[in-house]
């Protein structure tokens, strides 16, 4: 699931402890392989051009920020 997306539903929900569940198959390749190429070739299809390049960025502005807002304060 995209971070925006994520972002979108938390905002939304009104619960004092909003919940996404994002999750990783784990197992050995072999059983792991089909199920990755799938999700890959639906999420290709979700994010369109330049999606994957746009959570990307997002996610090194966030790391960014956490790890350097406050610095030199």
């Amino acid at each position: 699931m995209a971070d925006s997306l994520s972002n979108y539903l938390v905002q939304r929900t009104s619960s004092t402890t909003p919940c996404v569940v994002k999750y990783t198959p784990y197992g050995a390749l072999s059983e792991v392989m089909p199920y990755l190429s799938r999700r890959a070739v639906e999420n290709k299809s979700v994010l369109g051009e330049g999606g994957a390049t746009r959570e990307r960025k997002l996610a090194a502005r966030m790391i960014w920020h956490k790890f350097f807002s406050g610095v030199g304060l």
